[in-house]
């Protein structure tokens, strides 16, 4: 028991899943077609749940998970069509649509998430569309650069 009272505990079913995938270098991401991002290596991943040959993240047990992403794109003129999405088995979970970039600044960035029920088996993946006109660079390394996480909560 900690002095506040707190006590920490195991995860339901002794699961304790926590991944952070995120990409090795820049990505370059086609103009008016959806492209899904090559997520190359994981800062932490307590299940070994990251699969770099599927970009994505494969759940090791039923559960309540949170998913968050941050990613960030060169330069967006205002205006530009922009959508990114978080897809489970295929399905899109969660995401947005109709983000306008800002040439105001150096890179576009787009930060979102979801808390949902994911089954064993399944395979968390992100996709980004962009309509600029010419291809664009996902960028890994600008302010902390782009990031998928999953963590299991129940």
């Amino acid at each position: 028991m900690w002095a506040s009272g707190l006590k920490v505990v195991a995860s339901a079913g002794g699961f304790d899943s926590k991944v952070r995938v995120k990409l090795s270098g820049d990505q370059v991401i086609t103009t008016a077609s959806w492209t899904t991002i090559a997520w190359a290596a994981a800062d932490y991943d307590t299940l070994s749940e990251f699969k770099a040959t599927d970009y994505g993240i494969v759940v090791a047990a039923d559960g309540y998970y949170d998913l968050k992403f941050c990613i960030q794109l060169s330069n967006m003129a205002s205006g530009t069509p922009c959508q990114c999405r978080l897809m489970v088995d295929g399905a899109q979970v969660a995401g947005d649509s109709g983000k306008n970039g800002d040439a105001t600044f150096p890179y576009t960035k787009y930060c979102g998430g979801i808390s949902c029920y994911l089954a064993a088996g399944a395979l968390v993946k992100m996709d980004f569309y962009h309509a600029f006109g010419a291809n664009r660079s996902l960028i890994a390394t600008a302010a902390g650069g782009c990031r998928l996480t999953m963590e299991r909560f129940a």
